[in-house]
């Protein structure tokens, strides 16, 4: 195991349009602990919310974490872990339902598909119902006509097909997604419309874990913008861009999350302590 690992950030910026590659986004202020991912914009009570996945550096997990925009600072604050639970959540998707606030994070890691509502929004959330049990999906995203995507994961960890859920009398059936190569098909975000067309976002991971996102038309699955590491500005960011796999926007912001590398401290203690073992 090297010494070098993986890091998600995110960064955000006044709506300028994801095809505004030359503006540059702004770093959210992250934490020694972990790092944040997977950001979701959503405006109640008169603030933007942004949610967001927490991948603790201690448990080696990630839970679901919200901030509030202020206006007069221009940032994110009162960053606050919210749901924590003894398996892996991520992907935080928020969405309303007549007078109701509902969560769909990545469950995968629980081999349930769990829907979530908010009891005291937005700090406080109950498990609403299990949509699917014995099933390992990722990334499930609405979309227009009452369905979702997601992309399911075998037993053995491989990506094996993106589908359709259609929620009907109490459960899930699922139907091939066709629009996309597998490996270009892992859901990025909520879909955008755009000009009268609906947009999808998706993770392009043919040469790395989320290296670009593609936008494409819902309607015949063609590429309409490519965002990559090599377009994407970070204002403050002093370590190169890696990869890009999520884009939301909402009210003012649109945000998206980042890769880089990092030196792990804990990984050199480790290797120190195993060295001076050995001697």
């Amino acid at each position: 195991m090297g010494i070098v690992t993986e890091k998600w950030n995110i960064a955000y910026r006044a709506r300028k349009g994801f095809r505004a590659v030359g503006e540059p986004y702004v770093r959210l202020r992250g934490t020694s602990g972990g790092w944040y991912a997977d950001p979701f914009l959503f405006e109640h009570g008169g603030a933007l919310w942004l949610f967001a996945e927490f991948f603790s550096y201690q448990t080696r997990r990630g839970s679901i974490a919200v901030f509030r925009y202020d206006d007069a600072s221009g940032s994110f604050l009162d960053g606050r872990e919210i749901i924590a639970e003894p398996f892996h959540m991520s992907y935080p998707q928020v969405f309303r339902e007549g007078d109701d606030v509902y969560m769909l994070p990545e469950t995968e890691e629980a081999n349930a598909l769990i829907l979530y509502k908010a009891a005291s929004f937005p700090y406080e959330w109950k498990r609403e119902r299990v949509l699917a049990e014995n099933v390992k999906l990722v990334d499930t995203t609405l979309i227009p006509g009452g369905r979702a995507i997601a992309q399911r994961i075998g037993a053995d960890g491989a990506e094996q097909a993106t589908e359709i859920l259609s929620y009907e009398d109490g459960a899930v059936t699922f139907t091939p997604w066709e629009l996309r190569p597998l490996r270009q098909s892992r859901p990025g975000g909520f879909p955008i419309r755009e000009d009268g067309n609906v947009l999808m976002t998706a993770q392009d991971c043919r040469d790395t874990y989320g290296g670009a996102l593609e936008f494409y038309d819902l309607s015949d699955g063609k590429t309409a913008f490519v965002l990559s590491p090599e377009n994407t500005i970070i204002r403050g960011e002093k370590s190169a861009v890696l990869g890009i796999h999520t884009y939301n926007a909402c009210g003012a912001l649109e945000v998206i999350d980042y890769k880089t590398n990092t030196v792990s401290l804990n990984r050199i203690a480790r290797r120190a302590a195993s060295l001076i073992r050995g001697k």
